[in-house]
């Protein structure tokens, strides 16, 4: 039984796991690069804006004036990445391999499900709501409208 369960989770690790791995390793770049660029950027900001503000309004009301833009600039920057990452999930291609290779699989398991009766009512279950959740003119994904 357990070696015909493996194509099924061989095709569901490898469906989206190479995309995962890219995403993952970009993601951790970018992260570095925008850590490092901030580091730089605000040591060379807190110097000359310390410096300049502490004429005017003392050291403390500098530095804290500085905290808190440094602190804003970092939000931000992590605010514009989260939004590329949704973006990507949002606009990403359904791989059709993917799904021809779970179908295999699934058609593998067929012998097994056919000798049992209460595998064939389960699975007969499963695809109906399966066909049931696709047609559903609501999926709950979008916000009702206001009608």
């Amino acid at each position: 039984m357990i070696e015909r369960l493996v194509p099924l989770l061989v095709s569901f690790l490898s469906r989206d796991f190479g995309v995962k791995v890219r995403r993952a390793r970009r993601n951790g770049l970018l992260y570095l690069v925008v850590g490092l660029l901030l580091l730089i950027a605000s040591s060379a900001a807190m110097a000359g804006a310390v410096v300049f503000l502490a004429d005017a309004y003392g050291t403390v009301t500098a530095m804290f004036a500085l905290a808190v833009t440094t602190l804003a600039l970092a939000v931000a920057l992590l605010a514009g990445i989260l939004i590329i990452n949704r973006n990507d999930r949002k606009l990403a291609p359904s791989s059709p391999v993917g799904g021809a290779l779970l179908a295999v699989a699934a058609t593998s398991l067929l012998p097994m499900i056919l000798r049992s009766r209460f595998m064939t009512g389960a699975a007969t279950l499963g695809t109906i709501a399966f066909l049931a959740s696709r047609i559903s003119p609501d999926s709950g994904d979008e916000p009702p409208s206001p009608t």
